[in-house]
């Protein structure tokens, strides 16, 4: 028998794998009738260098209420059953899946804008740092680098020493 959760958002940071079965099977509900996922690997080539891995650094007291509040902002815009974002920390190899967000309206049309609004609004609201390691190297990606004369200031939080989360799992009815 499947088990269908009843929390309409879902999120997670976790260090383990991404489950697509989890995902889906957290926005499952019976009267909706269309369900999107999106799923985001680790990839490589990128920008002429082998990725070996992206390392991601998450803020958790501050990303999972965020999480939280992007999941809530697009089940009321949309009209979604329900939503869920997961997203992985630490390292993670090419090929694997670092982000799953998945939406599930009544109709495809709402499950599709729901998921892109989940992804999106994670991408840009989420305290969420990711670095890329190749071989020889390796660069924060999204952070801007510091040209010579640049002093940076100690009360402003440094992205690469947020605390290590090894697994925090959120639900909310």
């Amino acid at each position: 028998m499947t088990e269908i959760s009843t929390s309409p958002v879902t999120v997670s940071l976790t260090a383990a794998p991404l489950s697509l079965d989890a995902a889906f099977q957290a926005v499952l509900r019976p009267g909706c009738g269309g369900t999107a996922l999106f799923v985001g690997t680790t990839r490589t080539p990128n920008e002429g260098n082998h990725v070996e891995e992206l390392e991601y650094e998450a803020y958790a007291e501050v990303a999972l209420p965020e999480l939280e509040r992007v999941g809530q902002a697009a089940l009321t815009r949309h009209g979604l059953g329900a939503a869920y974002l997961a997203h992985r920390v630490g390292a993670v190899p090419a090929g694997e899946a670092s982000v799953i967000v998945a939406a599930s309206a009544p109709h495809r049309a709402e499950a599709f804008a729901g998921c892109r609004e989940l992804i999106d609004e994670l991408k840009l609201t989420v305290p969420i740092w990711k670095k890329e390691h190749w071989d020889g190297g390796g660069r924060w990606v999204g952070i801007p680098v510091p040209d010579d004369d640049f002093e940076p200031d100690p009360d402003v939080l440094d992205p690469s020493g947020g605390p290590a989360v090894e697994e925090v799992r959120h639900d909310r009815a």
